[in-house]
């Protein structure tokens, strides 16, 4: 496991330098010692911040012009939502009723949008800590993970879903 709540699948294979952060478009607030992103930063996105999200966001992935973001949250600029929500740029929308726990991670794998954390339901779907929202409903993968919490996904080239989960001692990552 790398440091934070990153995770590389193939050791070595991410630089930072090779990561630019001009492109980075922060929407919270970030107290890091790397930067600190303020109402005056040229790349500061107001919208995702009062009145945007309320609470804590985990977790950004980008499909196209939508930004998804999840968490532990409960509003997104007077919206109620569950832990996750979409802007189109203009808009936050729900994704059906949500996910009951934090959310942790997203990954984005062709029109699929999967999400992992400490959940054990999607929408009104039974998901164990990863399931998968197809636009419309959400579904659970599998019989999911048991006895973790999951803090990162990826999907690779061929739509496989990766999963690296933790425990109180032990870290691992799985194919799910």
């Amino acid at each position: 496991m790398a440091e934070g709540r990153s995770a590389s699948v193939s050791p070595g294979s991410i630089a930072r330098s090779k990561c630019p952060m001009r492109s980075l478009r922060p929407i919270v607030h970030f107290l890091a010692v790397a930067w600190t992103a303020t109402s005056g930063d040229a790349q500061w996105d107001a919208r995702f911040f009062l009145p945007g999200v309320q609470g804590e966001v985990r977790a950004v992935a980008v499909s196209g012009n939508a930004v998804y973001a999840g968490g532990l949250f409960t509003s997104a600029d007077n919206l109620a939502v569950t832990n996750i929500a979409k802007w189109n740029g203009t808009n936050w929308s729900a994704l059906d009723s949500g996910v009951n726990g934090a959310v942790n991670a997203i990954a984005i794998g062709g029109s699929a949008i999967y999400v992992g954390g400490v959940f054990t339901s999607a929408g009104t779907a039974p998901a164990n800590r990863v399931a998968c929202w197809d636009g419309t409903n959400w579904s659970a993968l599998g019989s999911g993970i048991d006895g973790a919490r999951v803090t990162s996904l990826a999907v690779d080239a061929s739509g496989a879903l990766y999963a690296a989960r933790a425990e109180c001692f032990h870290t691992g990552i799985s194919k799910v």
